[in-house]
């Protein structure tokens, strides 16, 4: 019998005698006498047809379950290259994504500077929350805001921080808020 086919019995007349592999399973063998010969395409591969003797590898974008019959588009919030062998990964941290059929992980979409994000796998923008007051982010795709430095401060949603203005400060503890300077000092 040829590859993706077996047979236990003798006698065979013709190739086409023999029984051929179930989709979704190959065998690269020759003269299989049992059914068992016949594994199970891995993840991330598929045989759309019986009798196969090996399995394709999915497509960007998509993956598949093993012993697979077909390769399914990527779910919303995830992504598969040329080089995840047919594996969805998941949008990183600082992104969101509402499509299907992602092919890396630059086709996830950023959340704005002044957002973040800190889970993965997201599928809208609301999951980007505004950067707390007296922090920011100052570039797209941040997976958490950084904290405003001493003497500094922001509001909610900010990209960048501002100097507190005179007659006010913000030390170590105060969390980037700039707070008016003690009676009978100045700054």
């Amino acid at each position: 019998c040829p590859v993706g086919t077996w047979s236990n019995k003798s006698g065979l007349a013709s190739a086409g005698d023999c029984t051929p592999c179930a989709a979704g399973t190959f065998s690269g063998e020759t003269a299989q006498i049992n059914a068992a010969t016949c594994r199970p395409c891995r993840a991330g591969t598929y045989s759309d047809a019986s009798g196969q003797g090996f399995c394709l590898a999915c497509g960007e974008g998509s993956s598949s379950e093993s012993g697979a019959s077909e390769c399914h588009e990527c779910s919303p919030g995830t992504y598969s290259g040329v080089d995840d062998f047919g594996i969805c990964k998941r949008c990183p941290v600082g992104t969101w994504s509402n499509k299907s059929g992602l092919a890396s992980a630059g086709d996830c979409t950023p959340c704005a500077a002044g957002t973040f994000s800190g889970e993965t796998a997201q599928i809208n923008a609301a999951t980007c929350r505004p950067c707390r007051a007296g922090t920011y982010s100052d570039a797209s795709g941040q997976g958490f805001c950084l904290a405003c430095g001493e003497g500094s401060s922001s509001e909610s949603g900010a990209s960048e921080c501002h100097e507190c203005s005179p007659g006010t400060y913000s030390g170590v503890d105060d969390f980037g808020i700039c707070k008016r300077c003690p009676v009978g000092t100045w700054s």
